[in-house]
């Protein structure tokens, strides 16, 4: 079986849930019409908005996480951006010691 769900009248491919419910909000225990209205949340930044950043900025991601575009086209995307990658995908990398030295490493450095 497969649902959608929409919010407003827009379909969220994240809320496609298919039989097994792996990689999907239902098949983690969320609330599907609590997660769409989160998803319906988010607002894309405007590229003149992150070139006007003058701060050092670090992306970190994990090296199997190029799902919603690459590190190092979002580091890109800032002045003093600088993108970084360690071991896993989007959900695994926050769990891997490389991630805490990788942030360690570059506040040392700044």
């Amino acid at each position: 079986m497969i649902a959608a769900a929409s919010v407003r009248g827009k379909i969220h491919p994240f809320a496609v849930k298919g039989p097994s419910g792996v990689g999907t909000l239902g098949g983690r225990g969320a609330d599907p019409v609590a997660g769409l209205y989160l998803l319906d949340s988010n607002v894309d930044t405007p590229p003149a908005v992150l070139a006007g950043i003058g701060l050092p900025v670090l992306v970190l991601a994990g090296d199997e996480d190029d799902d919603n575009g690459t590190a190092e086209d979002l580091a890109a995307a800032f002045p003093r951006g600088q993108a970084g990658r360690v071991p896993g995908n989007h959900m695994s990398a926050v769990a891997q010691p490389d991630l805490g030295r990788a942030i360690a490493a570059y506040l040392a450095g700044a």
